[in-house]
């Protein structure tokens, strides 16, 4: 998974074990987003998700715009008392980069 392969510096391997472990590919990119989510904001986690997206070997800069757009309505929603699950539907789309 290239996009996995770039965020090795705030993953762990226990984390990367349990993604690769992961058959389906939409499960994977399930996985991945909710160990970002749970990740301390302080290491920028959904920061480095754009760039690994938005990098020459990724490619995927759709999706990273796409990320950047829910992660924004999102923090809009906190902001006014509302949470959403605005990357839900994101992370489930069928994407190749993050495929093995």
């Amino acid at each position: 998974m290239p996009v996995v392969d770039h965020l090795r510096i705030i993953l762990t391997n226990e984390e990367v074990e349990v993604i690769k472990a992961t058959k389906i590919p939409q499960n994977q990119r399930r996985e991945l987003i909710d160990i970002l989510r749970r990740k301390d904001k302080r290491l920028l986690p959904f920061k480095r998700l754009l760039r690994a997206l938005l990098s020459d070997r990724v490619g995927q800069e759709w999706l990273a715009n796409e990320i950047q757009t829910a992660y924004n309505r999102e923090d809009m929603d906190a902001e006014f008392g509302r949470v959403s699950n605005a990357l839900q539907p994101v992370a489930a789309h069928n994407c190749d980069a993050w495929q093995k």
